[in-house]
């Protein structure tokens, strides 16, 4: 579970099998009381793993009883799953080689800003005085 900010986090369910990584649920973005706990994330053997614990600990489900790994994704540890990947076939061409993103659209961009101040909808901006 990684730390999406704006009070979300992104998170994904792996199951290790003594010799590969396997995922069993996709990856999702959810505010941290939402996320979907099942019942093999209830096992003594899971662990929750990521940058999510010292912000949103208390508001992640079963948050006080799962063991907790602070971690982050690294290049080696990629690097340590790209045989068993290419071995099942998960290789793409370069060139369709591409992120994976699931959060793709958080701002309007120049133009869909302008399509909508042509409709008549202004930006709303808060402006404090003393």
């Amino acid at each position: 579970m990684l730390d999406a900010r704006m009070d979300q986090i992104y998170a994904a369910a792996y199951r290790f099998d003594g010799a590969r990584w396997e995922q069993h649920r996709g990856h999702s973005l959810e505010r941290p009381e939402n996320l979907l706990v099942d019942a093999a994330w209830l096992e003594p053997s899971c662990i929750f793993a990521g940058n999510v614990f010292a912000v949103y600990g208390q508001r992640l489900p079963a948050g006080n009883g799962m063991a907790r790994i602070d971690a982050m994704p690294t290049a080696g540890a990629m690097l340590r799953l790209a045989p068993a990947l290419l071995a099942a076939g998960h290789a793409v061409r370069p060139e369709l080689a591409l992120p994976l993103y699931i959060r793709d659209k958080v701002a309007q961009t120049s133009s869909e800003r302008a399509a909508k101040a042509a409709l008549g909808h202004q930006p709303s901006h808060s402006v404090n005085s003393p």
